[in-house]
């Protein structure tokens, strides 16, 4: 696969046009030069996926980079280029389980910065912080593929037409998933409130 380097993560502006289907095609099919073209389109979106879920920046650097050396090694065995985008991510998923797992961990917060509260902001920031531990734990019983479209909508900033044009699935069902999404993610913090399971829905039962 050809080499993906780290010097242009995560500019500034708006988020970068998706791959056209035609791109896809021809990095799927072995074109090393218009893999590379979709690496550098993607790069940034598999990233920030990979980094929520890996605070360690290197080790998400990493990640990312076996996440794109398994889909160039694998590409045959992606029938349709054009949902290379949701192939991607559950590479990513699957990498960053498999990563904590051999380290003995649980997943770390997708909503870490890293940077310690200044000590006059520290019972602020303990309540926040608390908030979001509430939060994460709430992410991680949700089905990834709501994660995954809450992920792309809030913490890449794509909009749900970019979300359906990278996934390969029409705007309205993307739109669909997101709002069912913020149901299951409140149902889920009431879940876990109240000591219960949150419930399945439609979609869940029809994506297994």
């Amino acid at each position: 696969m050809p080499a993906a380097g780290s010097d242009a993560r995560e500019k500034d502006g708006d988020p970068p046009s998706p791959p056209s289907v035609a791109d896809l095609r021809a990095a799927f099919s072995g074109d090393r030069a218009a893999f590379q073209g979709v690496v550098e389109q993607l790069w940034d979106l598999i990233f920030v996926f990979v980094h929520q879920r890996v605070s360690d920046r290197d080790r998400a650097e990493d990640l990312t980079q076996d996440t794109f050396l398994q889909g160039w090694e694998k590409r045959e065995t992606l029938r349709d280029p054009s949902r290379a985008v949701s192939w991607l991510l559950a590479i990513a998923s699957r990498k960053v389980i498999d990563a904590h797992r051999r380290r003995g961990a649980r997943p770390e917060s997708p909503l870490r910065t890293g940077e310690e509260p200044a000590e006059r902001d520290r019972g602020e920031a303990t309540a926040e912080e608390e908030h979001l531990l509430l939060l994460q734990e709430a992410l991680g019983r949700i089905p990834e593929l709501y994660r995954t479209v809450l992920t792309l909508r809030y913490w890449s900033g794509l909009s749900p037409a970019q979300i359906a044009r990278l996934l390969g699935e029409p705007e309205g069902t993307i739109r669909n998933r997101i709002f069912r999404a913020h149901l299951r993610l409140r149902g889920a913090i009431e879940a876990q409130r109240g000591g219960r399971r949150p419930e399945r829905d439609h979609e869940d039962r029809s994506m297994r």
